[in-house]
């Protein structure tokens, strides 16, 4: 009889993600500068005390992108991306797929 392994954190999180038990938010949004986005569930990410080294929640496609904002956003909300050309894309949050920490996200403005 072996104890089971103790299963990391952030996998746990992930089947949390999975399970759906986060689907009525809230979530924070993040946009890159190459057009790309995704929710992260707020419960995912858990408060640090003094001397904590941060948590990664986005990777890039490319050594050349970047954060271009975060935010703590609701079901209900919207959300508004507008490029350097003037293009303005408008759409629900909703819309974009809720994803695990580690994901690079999904195409929102080309």
């Amino acid at each position: 009889d072996e104890p089971e392994p103790e299963s990391e954190p952030e996998h746990e999180a992930e089947e949390e993600l999975e399970a759906g038990s986060a689907s009525n938010g809230p979530w924070l949004l993040f946009i890159t500068e190459e057009g790309k986005g995704k929710r992260v569930p707020l419960n995912l990410i858990k408060p640090q005390r003094r001397g904590g080294k941060g948590r990664k929640c986005i990777n890039f496609s490319s050594e050349t992108d970047g954060l271009v904002g975060v935010q703590r956003v609701e079901r209900d909300d919207g959300v508004m991306v507008i490029t350097s050309r003037g293009v303005v894309i408008r759409q629900k949050v909703s819309q974009i797929s809720s994803q695990s920490l580690y994901a690079r996200g999904v195409i929102l403005q080309r």
